[in-house]
């Protein structure tokens, strides 16, 4: 859109000199283009050229804040805020911030405030305004003309706006401030100029957390000033790097400091280009922080450079650093510089189990992407105790990965320099996260801080201080508190929760008008409409049978099918060709969230809804997510659709539809609702009978129980409700029936099933999440589970398909790269202690490997097998198609077997798929919004949507996609993990409120990974944990296992000097993962731990201060023994043995479980469907479902003393 004004350019100069942090001086000059329209993007102002270009100053506030420069770069996080709004930062405050920070970290943090709406933050371009420009004076430093230059702004912004508002100009600079004071009278009326602290005072005097938060900035700048910076300058190194021995041991610090200077900026890029320095992100272990560390190189092409590194491990391009002073204050996630070790200096690889590791068992939850794996995960503890790796130590930073901390103050350090009587001083605090050393602050509220958790950030760690200085930022409440906890969860993992300003929420104000909220007439004229024409009022809609299958209790229902038989096809040989229509249904949030919208803009920032063990935190506003876009049933929703016409004999694909439809969901179906119709319906005594119906209500306890299960049948009669079950059940096996064809297919070329765990919490008040934690549900997959997921995936595939066939340069697409070779390693090791062999030359080789890896007589065995397989896998990315370094190999999904593959079905809690329904939608030439079709909007809602009459169809340009994917992949993996993290906690909640000796705290394990010499990796099932178990304490106690008294072996832990010695013990026939033995020197007696055997364990709760609960792992039973002739004696696990481990056991529960178990094994060694009796298969699943608790606590001691149930 052209505009119809001229604009007046006027050329200038302006040249600065000024000292970078680091000492050096600087002359900049550039050329300067003034002009007048420079907009002052207040919506106070008349002008609406002034509103164009980006986020505008609201008009209902009661002051305006311009920030100076030195404020901008010490104090910006004050201006952050929520309650401090309407900041202006000049460019010439934000090119002083650029210029003067020692990192890029303050420059980063003012652009991001300026590109989220919610902020109320604006840049004012001064420096190219004509009546705002003024060129330095000779002489006058940076800082000074900033100052000089936000002045004129201030007087500009108040003439501007003719006094309709106040305006504070915070500076620190006195001289203005007195001139202010001294000739009020001559500057405008609603000018003010204040310092930092005197405006907190005037304007925000009850604001506690401004408050706090200025005296912890404050007094931690007065710290850093006070101390000298002994930075090292060129003349370090007075050879060239290239003429220096590659072997040099890092110097030692200079006297009165506790680390070694880095080497100077000159240095590192000499040393980069040589190859002699190699460049990666630090990785801090969780469990030996203090001591292990490797840096994940980023150009592996470096290694070429150093000899010494091709013959070792370094295929994983990794650098091991070993302890604090080779670390040399480089903090996780850093990017560093690392110089290698002479090979005389590297260290083996030790995979025992720490004793902070021990206390750490994690849960493996069951995440909507399974193909995940954690990127801090150290493999080099999978290793051989004998292995080595490459070790270096850093030399400089690159980036740093300071972020948000939370801390907890425990007063146990020596050199705190405050006094204890005192609230104000030096304290040293301990990070949440174990991987964070501790960091030292000064405050004036010690008590207080005793009992809280808070935020810390970190301003400098120089090389004179053990520990890295920070800040005070917020208090987030008390340790222990559930709300606190599950704030620092979020808050550790970068996740901002907040609620949805009024900006975002006023664009949704015309939706909520009307409520309930109905469709619009001229709307539904562009669209498919698939509801009955009795409903509709039109004869041409098409009255298709559409319902949801969704989690209990879901309100945001993203996806709706529907299947029905077509007419027949006559071929051209006159045969008849039945055909079915698939359709796929999914909520079509793109109506409603245009794109550049206040709204976009906070999904965009969220990307992702977060799901906790007891709440939700949505990526929409509940107007939308849970209500408008919502596909509930019985009311009217838009709908992106996409129908497959396919032959319902070779299921192949004749035809495909894709476009914008009207729906009117029939039944919203839970899960094990489904299941239950579709086991009822397809069981022997009900499928052949004639009245399949009336059975079907039978077995669901009667007409009323059916209506109660599906609420929409209420309002039929008898008749009436035969009729839509028959629908509904015929419908839900043609589901099964083409999912099950599908994923068949999917799996032939290669797809991978893989093991999870889903494990949900149980509370008193289940509606609501809350109250007592009663139980822990391990859930058991269900056919419907595999059904509804395998046509979302096909829906994701062929939408996939057509966005890149119509946008092959900014598609948003998921692509699944395959693992690399050394991650399967370990894992090959692990299952050929079992005569496995894994083949991992492709997905399609190892999913037959899979398949093969099969125990008889444990069933465990191969879960085991394909969960170690889970943990090897990369990661799965959002990428543009676009991208410079990629091509279209690349573009595949290595564990779904898909050459395109992207997310569409969940517009609701996942902004990719709104990227992904734009992208379809232009494709059809459907692109719009509720924003240009409304015919009534408010003046505000208009205004926020000029910005996009430059960018007509609305997509993301493939730069801008590329950085928008990169934002979504950090939100999806922060998200799962905050979802772990939180199952974790409730976990963890749940065993602190049994007795020690609760049934409910023992549980069959089962060895998923041996450590060096001192214990194992063991896996419950019951309870979907995972953790390390010692056989060999830190106090050198020994496990054994005392057959004396019980057959089921119960662990006594002895002294090491008793004769007893463990050991790890290697094929030499196989390449394989040993195994852990106990000797008895004495007796000859050996007692070994083998992959994949199964012990007794009992789940303790270690609890600190400063990092929380974790679960811990104790080795209480092992039913195997093997005696001096090497002969294997199988404990005979009875009632009797089961009682030196637990109370006493209802024998008839033990052979109800015996009962199920058998059935259970039946059940796994049927192979196709078609054979199986299904009847016997629903009573086996609701059996299960009903007393899964008990099976997974006693199951495995049972199938190991009742030789029929086990086989």
């Amino acid at each position: 859109m052209v505009s119809g004004y001229y604009v007046l350019r006027e050329k200038s100069e302006k040249t600065i000199s000024y000292k970078t942090p680091r000492g050096k001086e600087v002359c900049l000059t550039r050329e300067v283009y003034l002009r007048d329209d420079v907009p002052c993007r207040s919506l106070l102002c008349s002008r609406t050229e002034c509103h164009q270009g980006g986020h505008c100053l609201p008009s209902d506030l009661k002051l305006y804040i311009l920030v100076d420069g030195f404020y901008a770069l010490y104090y910006w996080e004050l201006f952050e805020l929520e309650d401090i709004k309407g900041v202006i930062i000049s460019l010439s405050s934000l090119n002083f911030v650029q210029q003067q920070a020692s990192t890029k970290r303050p420059y980063r943090r003012i652009c991001s405030s300026l590109e989220d709406s919610s902020q109320t933050c604006i840049l004012f371009d001064n420096e190219f305004s004509r009546l705002c420009f003024r060129p330095p004076f000779a002489c006058e430093n940076l800082k000074d003309y900033t100052t000089r230059m936000n002045w004129v702004a201030a007087h500009w912004y108040t003439d501007h706006l003719e006094s309709h508002i106040s305006l504070v100009f915070v500076t620190d600079n006195e001289d203005y401030i007195h001139t202010f004071s001294s000739h009020g009278n001559t500057t405008p009326c609603q000018l003010t100029v204040l310092n930092l602290s005197a405006f907190l005072q005037t304007y925000y005097p009850a604001l506690t957390a401004a408050k706090l938060l200025f005296d912890s900035l404050d007094l931690s700048l007065r710290s850093t000033k006070s101390k000298e910076h002994n930075l090292p300058d060129d003349r370090s190194l007075e050879r060239p790097i290239e003429s220096l021995d590659s072997y040099v041991v890092p110097s030692a610090p200079d006297v009165g400091h506790v680390y070694p200077a880095y080497l100077p900026e000159s240095a590192l890029v000499a040393g980069l280009r040589s190859g002699q320095f190699l460049r990666g992100v630090l990785h801090v272990s969780r469990f030996g922080p203090n001591t292990e560390a490797t840096v994940a190189l980023t150009d592996a092409s470096a290694v070429k450079h150093q000899p010494e590194l091709k013959e070792t491990l370094a295929a994983r391009s990794e650098i091991m650093i070993h302890g604090l002073q080779y670390r040399n204050r480089a903090v996780d996630g850093d990017v560093v510089i690392v110089r290698l070790l002479p090979r005389v200096h590297w260290k083996a690889v030790s995979s025992d189990i720490s004793s902070q590791e021990s206390c750490m068992a994690e849960a493996i939850s069951n995440l909507p992407n399974m193909f995940e794996r954690k990127p801090d995960e150290d493999c080099s503890k999978s290793l051989q105790t004998s292995s080595c790796l490459p070790c270096g130590f850093v030399v400089g930073i690159v980036s740093r990965n300071w972020r948000d901390y939370v801390c907890t103050y425990v007063p146990k350090f020596a050199n705190d320099s405050s006094d204890p009587k005192s609230e104000s001083g030096w304290i040293t605090v301990t990070p949440w996260d174990r991987r964070i050393p501790h960091i030292r602050l000064h405050t004036t509220q010690i008590s207080k801080l005793t009992r809280e958790r808070f935020i810390v950030r970190i301003d400098s760690w120089d090389s004179y201080s053990a520990y890295p200085v920070g800040h005070f930022v917020q208090s987030l409440g008390c340790v222990g508190d559930l709300e606190t906890e599950i704030q620092t969860i979020l808050i550790e993992h970068n996740l901002i929760i907040r609620n949805f300003t009024d900006a975002q929420l006023n664009e949704l104000a015309p939706l909520s008008v009307q409520r309930p909220w109905k469709v619009d007439s001229e709307e539904v004229k562009k669209r498919r409409d698939l509801r009955s024409p009795s409903i509709s009022g039109n004869p041409n809609s098409e009255d298709i049978l559409i319902f949801s299958i969704d989690p209990l209790g879901c309100q945001d229902v993203d996806d709706a099918l529907s299947v029905q038989w077509l007419s027949p096809k006559i071929a051209e040989d006159g045969t008849e060709r039945k055909r079915l229509q698939l359709g796929v249904h999914i909520a079509d949030v793109s109506f409603f969230v245009p794109p550049g919208s206040h709204v976009d803009s906070e999904a965009r920032r969220r990307s992702t809804s977060i799901y906790l063990a007891d709440r939700r935190y949505d990526m929409l506003p509940g107007l939308l997510s849970g209500d408008i876009c919502s596909l509930w049933s019985g009311c009217d929703r838009y709908a992106v659709s996409v129908f497959w016409e396919i032959d319902a004999v070779s299921f192949d694909i004749i035809n495909i539809w894709y476009g914008r439809t009207v729906i009117r969901s029939s039944y919203k179906l839970s899960y094990e609702l489904a299941q239950h119709i579709y086991d009822l319906v397809t069981s022997e005594d009900i499928s052949s009978r004639s009245n399949k119906m009336e059975e079907l209500i039978k077995k669901s306890g009667g007409l009323e129980a059916i209506r109660n299960d599906i609420p929409e049948l209420r309002n039929l009669n008898l008749t009436e409700c035969l009729v839509a079950l028959n629908k509904l059940a015929n419908s839900l096996l043609l589901l099964v029936d083409i999912a099950s064809n599908i994923r068949k297919r999917r799996l032939a070329k290669g797809g991978l099933e893989l093991e999870s765990v889903e494990v949900t919490v149980q509370f008193s008040n289940q509606g609501s999440r809350t109250g007592k934690l009663e139980d822990l549900i391990h859930k058991e997959p269900l056919e419907m589970h595999n059904t509804v997921a395998e046509l979302m995936i096909f829906a994701n595939h062929w939408v996939a398909r057509r966005c890149v066939e119509f946008y092959p340069d900014r598609a948003c697409l998921r692509r699944h790269p395959p693992p690399r070779p050394e991650f399967f390693d370990e894992v090959k090791r692990c299952v050929a202690s079992r005569g496995f062999i894994l083949e991992t030359n492709s997905n399609l080789s190892l999913s037959n490997s899979l398949n093969e890896a099969v125990d008889p007589s444990d069933p465990e065995v191969n879960k085991i097998v394909r969960q170690l397989v889970t943990r090897a896998m990369t990661n799965a990315l959002y990428f543009s198609t676009g991208s410079s370094n990629m091509t279209l190999d690349q573009f595949s999904h290595y564990g779904l077997a898909l050459n395109l593959y992207t997310h569409f079905t969940s517009p609701i809690r996942r902004y990719a798929d709104i990227i992904v329904h734009r992208l379809l939608l232009a494709s059809l030439g459907e692109f719009r919004s509720i924003a240009t079709t409304q015919n009534e909007v408010t003046p505000n809602v208009v205004e926020l949507f000029t910005a996009l009459e430059n960018k007509t169809d609305g997509l993301y340009s493939s730069e801008e996609l590329s950085s928008v994917c990169n934002h979504m992949n950090e939100k999806h993996w922060a998200a799962q993990q905050v979802q772990r993290s939180s199952l974790e906690l409730f976990q963890a909640l749940f065993f602190k409120d049994k007795p020690v000796d609760d049934p409910s705290r023992y549980a069959d394990g089962i060895i998923c990974q041996l450590r060096g010499t001192n214990g194992f990796i063991a896996f419950v099932p019951r309870y979907g944990i995972r953790g390390a178990v010692c056989i060999k304490d830190a106090s050198g106690h020994i496990a054994w296992a005392d057959y004396a008294t019980s057959e089921s072996g119960t662990i006594r832990w002895l002294k090491s000097d008793q004769d007893l010695v463990v050991e790890r013990v290697y094929s030499s026939e196989r390449s394989d993962c040993g195994f852990l033995q106990i000797r008895n020197s004495k007796t000859k007696e050996i007692q070994q731990y083998h992959m994949f055997d199964h012990v007794y364990l009992k789940i303790n709760i270690n609890e600190t201060i400063a990092h929380g609960l974790n679960l811990r792992l104790e080795l209480v039973g092992f039913p195997r023994t093997i005696n001096s002739d090497n002969k294997l004696k199988q404990a005979s696990t009875t009632t009797e043995n089961l009682s030196t481990c637990t109370p006493n056991v209802n024998m008839s529960l033990i052979k109800n479980v015996q009962e199920i178990d058998a059935a259970k094994r039946r059940k796994r060694d049927v192979n196709d469907q078609e054979h199986f009796d299904v009847s016997k298969r629903m009573l086996l699943v609701a059996q299960l479902h009903d007393c899964s608790s008990v099976y997974h606590r006693f199951h495995r001691f049972l199938h190991q003393s009742n030789e029929e149930c086990g086989n």
